[in-house]
């Protein structure tokens, strides 16, 4: 057959028989150019049934080289003669190169013209023999006797062939496979790329970017059986879940996953459709053909629009035409979706345009009423929060980060099922090396930052964030706790806020779970929420008394509290704001701190998660834990020292600023030197003289106030009931005694003033049982013990009192006093340190003096 073509010298017979072929495969009418410049075709179809395409006739033996340039020049001077051209055709009897075929359909791309290939191909059946095989009679007219017997003989053989050849000449497919790849190079880019997507869709929806993800099954299984049924008669899915809940994520990744089954797919961002107005066909039309423009970068929306007519010419059996997402229709409530998603099921575009919609809960049941007015329903598909049964969603993304539920604070279980507030979880844990760290109010503060720039452009910025919170703090603390629809959005309007702005807020608190319906019918805002607005503007409350002391801080907070005694919260709003201030940075060198743990601990009925989560937060706040140490009294508030105290201990056991601070605070504590003054009217006078006389024989004085004594400052008071000292040795417990000294200093020096001290025993038995640094703590201890000793007293100090320092931190050190040291001990008064009656670990080792 290729023979019998290649043997006529006239190439215009090609033309000739090219035209006929073709036009009867396709049932138009093809004129053929006259000799001369052909405007880069030899034949085509002219306006006839609505074709505009050109073929180019090549007539070539095996051995005679096809020109690249040639070629390519030729599509440049059809489209130049035809700005509607809808196709190029090259017929060529010869095989046509790899690389000359792909230059040709490239360079079609580029201009947004399909070319069709039909040449000779040599082990499969070629495009040019299925050609002349369907019309035997055109072949032997033009040519001979022998080549319509070829043609005929080749008849049976080409039946799926020529087929496959009238489908890729007709008007409906020419291009789409092209324009499909390319959708598909485009999602893909969308999925993979965190660049793309926030390009494309306004939002990093880049799943795939991410090894550290779960495939939502149920919403994967709900699109397949969509898309095997109801898609079928032009229903929409609709993709609809809470805020945060990777709606577009589970959307993006079944079109990926599912892409062999796709048409071409168009992604659509709500937002690309905000200035649509009077919705209809023509509009629709024009809005998609908009897209295709923008898909493949060439041409204009006009030659677009007439390209999308062709291809919805395409029969309802060859399957869609297109898939169009429209994602985030909550993000643009003024876009008529309903009217358009009626359009859609129009005739025009029906079994040829398949629609998934993505929107938020409530948007869905209220603007749109649930599409109930579409002809064809739209098929619900609900994306909700992890699962977390046992082995779901949310302990598969938990083991992606080596961690279980048990690592995270009890607080924050439901809100990390939220996939978007998970991401949050995972960033704090990151930060903060401990993941039970991670606490409500310190998520939901950063959540209001917008670390990742989720509802920038789209609600609230972070200081109208905080605006929000304070209106809602400010209604509560006038007794508003319930809303109606109206109310809540009172709470979140401004003068300079359009409607659409102001629904976008709405939608944020209700979709992101902010609020719900309470049991009588109106909006009731979550206890976490409006425990955190609390917080912050008693935050904030605080934050205008610059340079307040403790008690006035103190006051101010329990003034404030009062108008919500009644909302039993107190306790939440107290830990709220100290998350608040943990996680904005401070500022740490006020009282605000220690007023907040104070308060904090010091009420009624405190849970013990709320005291776990204090021990998290206690490396940040060591000064505000000291302060709850001293503000909370022996009796009354025995659980709220005990508490601080043992969260002091959860603060890591390293040298660092945490440990200054804290043997600051102990270094002050050792420092106070009770006189032990009897004020009782019936007091002993004779016992009261001897212990004047006592202090005054030590230190010159028997008064109230700061004393130096030995270079150690010491504040002498009435009475001390010694339950700092005595709490001093179990917040020490644990660090390097090492780098404790100015505590043993201090100690011991008033020790020697006062004859004993009540956090002694506790100091002796950490030195007892040191395992972390002994070696170097005996030998600070007695570098101290020298350096004490050395020591001039000031005036008015006994003499001896160096030396009875000096013994003091000598026998922490394990080492014996001499003689000098022993001799200045009152055997009366010291007798609190001879340590005969002490129960040693290693009785082989002496501690006492002797």
């Amino acid at each position: 057959m290729k023979s019998a073509l290649q043997a006529e010298r006239n190439a215009h017979k090609l033309e000739n028989l090219a035209a006929g072929l073709v036009g009867r495969l396709l049932g138009i009418s093809i004129a053929v150019a006259k000799s001369g410049f052909q405007h880069g075709g030899d034949a085509g179809a002219v306006g006839q049934q609505d074709r505009r395409f050109r073929l180019e006739c090549k007539k070539y033996g095996d051995d005679t080289s096809l020109s690249d340039r040639e070629l390519l020049g030729e599509i440049d001077h059809a489209l130049a003669r035809d700005e509607a051209l809808e196709a190029w055709v090259l017929i060529a009897t010869r095989s046509v190169p790899e690389q000359l075929a792909q230059d040709l359909v490239q360079k079609g791309e580029r201009l947004g013209i399909p070319v069709v290939v039909i040449g000779w191909k040599e082990h499969e059946p070629a495009p040019l023999a299925a050609l002349c095989a369907f019309g035997p009679d055109l072949v032997q007219a033009d040519f001979s006797q022998d080549a319509g017997n070829h043609a005929r003989s080749l008849q049976p053989a080409m039946g799926e062939a020529i087929a496959s050849l009238r489908r890729n000449l007709q008007v409906w497919c020419l291009g789409f496979e092209s324009l499909r790849s390319e959708s598909h190079r485009k999602l893909q880019g969308i999925w993979t790329s965190h660049r793309v997507s926030n390009a494309e869709l306004g939002q990093d929806a880049a799943g795939g970017a991410h090894s550290k993800r779960v495939r939502r099954q149920r919403v994967h299984a709900a699109l397949d059986a969509w898309w095997r049924g109801a898609a079928v008669n032009d229903a929409p899915a609709a993709i609809v879940g809470w805020d945060g809940v990777g709606k577009t994520w589970a959307a993006l990744d079944w079109l990926t996953d599912r892409m062999r089954e796709q048409p071409i797919i168009l992604t659509v961002p709500s937002s690309a459709l905000a200035g649509l107005t009077g919705i209809s066909e023509s509009t629709i039309r024009r809005f998609l053909a908009e897209r295709l423009c923008e898909l493949t970068g060439t041409r204009d929306p006009e030659h677009w629009l007439r390209r999308l007519a062709y291809l919805l010419k395409r029969p309802r059996e060859e399957g869609p035409v297109l898939t169009v997402l429209f994602d985030g229709l909550n993000q643009e409530p003024s876009v008529p979706w309903l009217t358009l998603l009626k359009a859609i099921q129009g005739v025009a575009f029906e079994g040829r345009v398949r629609v998934i919609i993505s929107t938020r809960r409530y948007h869905f049941e209220d603007k749109l009423s649930g599409l109930r007015g579409l002809v064809v329903a739209a098929v619900p598909i609900a994306v909700d929060v992890y699962d977390a049964t046992s082995g779901g969603e949310l302990d598969q993304m938990l083991a992606f980060e080596n961690l279980t539920r048990a690592d995270l604070h009890p607080d924050l279980i439901e809100l990390a099922c939220t996939p978007r507030l998970f991401r949050l979880v995972i960033r704090f844990r990151d930060r903060l090396v401990e993941a039970g760290q991670v606490t409500v109010h310190r998520l939901l503060w950063e959540y209001g930052r917008d670390t990742f720039g989720d509802r920038a452009g789209k609600s609230f910025s972070e200081n109208e964030w905080r605006a929000w919170l304070a209106e809602v703090a400010g209604r509560y603390r006038g007794g508003i706790q319930e809303f109606s629809l109206k109310s809540l959005g009172e709470t979140t309007s401004r003068p300079d806020l359009s409607e659409r702005e102001v629904y976008a807020r709405l939608s944020d608190i209700i979709d992101g779970r902010f609020a719900r319906l309470g049991p009588s019918g109106a909006m009731q805002l979550s206890p976490t929420v409006v425990a955190h607005a609390l917080g912050a503007a008693l935050l904030a409350q605080l934050d205008a008394m610059d340079g307040a002391t403790f008690a006035a801080a103190e006051a101010e907070v329990t003034q404030w509290l009062d108008p919500i005694a009644g909302l039993d919260q107190r306790a939440e709003i107290l830990r709220a704001a100290l998350s608040i201030l943990v996680e904005r940075g401070g500022p740490f060198t006020t009282p605000i701190g220690g007023v907040l743990v104070t308060a904090w601990l010091q009420t009624q009925n405190v849970t013990d998660g709320h005291r776990r989560e204090l021990a998290s937060l206690a490396p940040s706040i060591p000064d505000a834990l000291l302060d709850a140490v001293e503000q909370s009294g022996a009796h009354a508030h025995a659980s709220a020292r005990m508490w601080a105290i043992n969260a002091l201990r959860a603060v890591p056991r390293i040298e660092g600023a945490q440990l200054t601070t804290i043997v600051a605070r102990v270094r002050a504590w050792f420092s106070i030197v009770s006189r032990e003054v009897d004020n009782r009217p019936d007091a002993n006078a004779d016992f009261e003289r001897r212990r004047a006389e006592r202090y005054r024989g030590r230190v010159g004085i028997d008064t109230s106030g700061p004393l130096t004594v030995l270079g150690v400052t010491l504040r002498l008071v009435g009475r001390d009931d010694g339950r700092l000292q005595a709490a001093a040795p179990s917040i020490l417990e644990g660090f390097p005694l090492s780098k404790i000294m100015p505590c043993f200093e201090a100690i011991a020096v008033a020790s020697a003033v006062r004859g004993h001290a009540d956090g002694w025993q506790g100091l002796k038995w950490l030195c007892y049982l040191n395992e972390l640094d002994p070696e170097p703590t005996a030998i600070a201890l007695r570098r101290l013990s020298g350096h004490i000793r050395s020591r001039v007293p000031e005036s008015g100090i006994h003499p001896q009192l160096p030396a009875r320092a000096a013994a003091l931190v000598l026998w922490l050190s394990g080492q014996e006093a001499d003689e000098e040291c022993a001799a200045s001990l009152d055997p009366g008064i010291d007798r609190h340190y001879t340590y005969e009656n002490d129960y040693l670990p290693n009785p082989s080792r002496s501690f006492f003096c002797p």
